[in-house]
C-alpha cells in the first residue's frame, strides 16, 4: 500500500512525463548487452564478488550475476559494472 506522499509523486511523475526514478527514489539500470550495467538510486553495496553484485535499494535489493564482474565506478548512489552479465533480479 502506497503512502498518499509515494501516490503524489506518481501522480505527478505520470502528469508531467516525469522518468519514474526522478521523484519515487526507485533504481535506475540501464544495460549495455550483457556487458555493462549502470545502476543510479542504491544505497550501498553489500556483496560483491567476480560473480554477483547485491546493492541495498530504498526498498529491496538488485543482484546483477555473471562472471568476470568488475566495478568500473562507483560514485555517490551510482555504480558502472563491467563483465559477462548473466541476470539482473528486483527483490523487494
Amino acid at each position: 500500500m502506497w503512502s498518499i506522499g509515494k501516490r503524489v509523486k506518481k501522480l505527478a511523475t505520470d502528469f508531467l512525463d516525469l522518468p519514474k526514478d526522478a521523484l519515487l527514489d526507485v533504481p535506475r539500470v540501464t544495460l549495455i548487452g550483457g556487458l555493462q550495467a549502470y545502476v543510479e538510486n542504491f544505497h550501498s553495496v553489500m556483496e560483491f564478488s567476480d560473480k554477483q553484485l547485491r546493492l541495498q535499494l530504498t526498498k529491496g535489493q538488485l543482484i546483477i550475476k555473471g562472471s568476470t564482474l568488475e566495478i568500473k565506478r562507483i560514485v555517490d548512489d551510482q555504480v558502472m559494472i563491467e563483465g559477462q552479465i548473466d541476470a539482473i533480479q528486483y527483490v523487494q
